[in-house]
């Protein structure tokens, strides 16, 4: 009987232990890093310092970016896809132009960005600290 008691409790603590939650399901992939919903929207401020050694001047520049997710769609390839349109502006009170459009593809590892008939990887899941990636993967270099 004691054996039996004993074998019971070895196997009560062998299922306890080997019933612990995964720690995989507390990984953040980061899928939401980019926004993909229809009419979502970043506004960027990108300010700039132009030198010229010609006439020893120096030019400060602000430009605004808005970039917004316009179109969903389908690529070649046969993948949900997102059109985006980005916008530019000189001043805060200015109107928005519409500078140019390119588009995007988001999967379970990346997100490639196809802006005049090149792609880019331009982000990776899960993001870590320290690595890198070939963003330019896709690009063929051109022979001389």
């Amino acid at each position: 009987m004691k054996k039996l008691r004993i074998f019971f409790l070895f196997l009560t603590i062998a299922l306890v232990v080997s019933c612990k939650k995964d720690k995989s399901d507390d990984i953040d992939l980061a899928y939401d890093y980019v926004n993909t919903e229809l009419g979502s929207y970043v506004v960027y401020q990108m300010d700039s310092i132009l030198y010229d050694d010609f006439n020893n001047s120096v030019t400060k520049k602000t430009v605004f970016y808005k970039e917004k997710m316009a179109e969903n769609f389908t690529d070649n390839l046969g993948r949900p896809a997102q059109r985006v349109e980005r916008y530019t502006k000189d001043s805060l009170n200015g109107d928005w132009k519409l500078a140019r459009t390119y588009y995007i593809v988001k999967t379970n590892k990346n997100i490639e960005k196809v802006e005049e008939n090149l792609r880019f990887v331009s982000f990776v899941f899960p993001p870590v600290l320290g690595e890198t990636w070939d963003g330019n993967r896709f690009i063929e270099p051109i022979d001389n």
